[in-house]
């Protein structure tokens, strides 16, 4: 049987790009692990973005409890005009995070160019710019 402390991994890491941020969550992010995401939460805050990416590619496990510090960040950065959009959900993640302020993506949005205001800008490349 696996222990409930070896299965409750999950780490968060902070890479900026610009005047963009991504966070890369990595394994399962639930009422235990939550407050690890603070320290990247606190520098997100303090150090203020205008696009967010949150990248779950890695994310192994993801519940109600888990998602409350995401929406809670999402919306404090929004407040100073930050956008919120997490990619690489699972289904599941999908479904969870659809019920919130945080917008879905697609693995293009994790483009260095994209992210940090080189790109096109989706307006753009749907024609409508």
């Amino acid at each position: 049987m696996v222990s409930k402390m070896a299965r409750q991994s999950f780490t968060p890491s902070l890479e900026r790009a610009g005047p963009a941020a991504v966070v890369c969550l990595i394994g399962e992010l639930d009422l235990a692990t939550a407050p690890r995401l603070a320290p990247t939460a606190d520098e997100l805050r303090a150090r203020p973005v205008t696009k967010l990416v949150l990248d779950l590619r890695q994310l192994s496990f993801l519940d109600a409890a888990g998602v409350a510090p995401l929406v809670e960040l999402a919306v404090s950065l929004a407040e100073s005009g930050c956008a919120t959009v997490a990619v690489g959900a699972s289904p599941q993640q999908e479904l969870i995070l659809g019920m919130t302020p945080i917008a879905l993506g697609r693995d293009a949005d994790l483009d260095r160019e994209r992210i940090d205001g080189r790109g096109p800008s989706a307006a753009e490349e749907d024609g409508a710019a």
